[in-house]
């Protein structure tokens, strides 16, 4: 069973589930809440704890002086997204969508080419606000003033029909079924699941996995390996998480904002370095 396989049986297994899950009933805005943060300290956090080991490949860390500057500059890239959106949220908001969108498009870099993958990972993000378009804004709220929350929720809901038949009709010309039963998924989870729930599907069951599995067969990891080198950084970032999320409860922010903060903000910073060091490496590859 090959790197991409793997996920994404994953992924429609999951996504089946979910579906047939809100079927029954959908869950409640708490519920959805709650879910966030564990899910994706468990299943999303650790495809990013392999950065050290693609920085290893990339270059000459042996010694712990190189290692110790190649850590401060990956700190420093997110304490200073961090410090974006503390003095500017809104465009912090807006730059952390593209940039998710332009990440997430990897998911299918060996499947599609670079117009229709950028179609897919745009599509992946905008999709949620397409039949949930003031839910969308309430989240964002959480992250950012109300009026550009309220206008980024119009772009997506506006963009999502014709990216994700970009991206599908794409996938169908080049003859993917696999991407095509993906696409599918991910339109009917954005379309029928809240965006919470939508959001973490696709982030715990298809990008996270299938960029662990892509990552430690291209550094000749096996499992048990991979999971060991995943294991400290992904308990380092849980430790600070934890320690932000204090922080925010003793300025009285309510639990969900707490929450969504904790998640969004924390990904988003994180998430900067991560891609650098990811084109990097899987260009170098």
């Amino acid at each position: 069973m090959t790197a991409v396989a793997t996920p994404r049986g994953l992924f429609l297994l999951s996504a089946a589930v979910t579906l047939a899950a809100v079927a029954l009933g959908e869950p409640s805005p708490s519920l959805q809440v709650a879910l966030l943060a564990p899910l994706v300290a468990v299943l999303g956090v650790p495809h990013g704890a392999l950065d050290i080991d693609m920085a290893r490949a990339l270059w000459p860390l042996q010694r712990r002086a190189a290692r110790l500057a190649f850590g401060a500059g990956y700190v420093a890239v997110a304490a200073g997204v961090l410090g974006v959106w503390l003095l500017a949220p809104g465009p912090a908001l807006a730059a952390f969508l593209a940039y998710s969108a332009a990440h997430f498009a990897g998911d299918w870099r060996d499947e599609l080419a670079r117009p229709a993958r950028l179609a897919a990972g745009a599509a992946t993000i905008a999709l949620p606000a397409a039949a949930h378009e003031s839910e969308v804004a309430r989240l964002f709220t959480a992250l950012a003033p109300a009026e550009v929350a309220t206008a980024c929720a119009a772009i997506l809901h506006a963009a999502a029909p014709p990216l994700a038949a970009v991206a599908l009709a794409a996938a169908a010309l080049a003859r993917r079924p696999g991407v095509v039963a993906e696409l599918v998924a991910l339109t009917t989870l954005a379309l029928v699941a809240p965006p919470l729930i939508a959001f973490l599907v696709y982030f715990c069951a298809l990008h996270s996995p299938r960029h662990f599995v892509e990552t430690i067969a291209r550094l000749g990891l096996g499992w048990s390996r991979g999971v060991a080198a995943a294991l400290p950084l992904s308990l380092a970032t849980l430790v600070l998480a934890a320690v932000g999320a204090a922080v925010l409860a003793r300025l009285d922010t309510a639990p969900e904002v707490v929450a969504l903060q904790t998640v969004f903000v924390g990904l988003a910073a994180l998430a900067v370095p991560h891609m650098v060091l990811v084109e990097r490496f899987w260009t170098r590859a």
